[in-house]
């Protein structure tokens, strides 16, 4: 069982879907969905991440 799951993207199509599916896999404790985009997801946390900026990953 993994420890985190980190989810970019999550706004997206693939991203939104697939925090769903390792919500429901590993538990809404284990993921945190970012976007450059804010969400208003219930079902686990969220983050405003730019993975293209070097200042916000690092």
């Amino acid at each position: 069982m993994p420890g985190r799951i980190l989810i970019t993207g999550s706004s997206g199509q693939i991203g939104s879907e697939l925090t769903e599916v390792f919500v429901r896999r590993y538990g809404r404790e284990r993921v945190l969905s970012t976007d450059v985009i804010p969400q208003n997801r219930k079902d686990c946390q969220t983050a405003v991440l730019d993975v293209t900026s070097h200042t916000a990953v690092a």
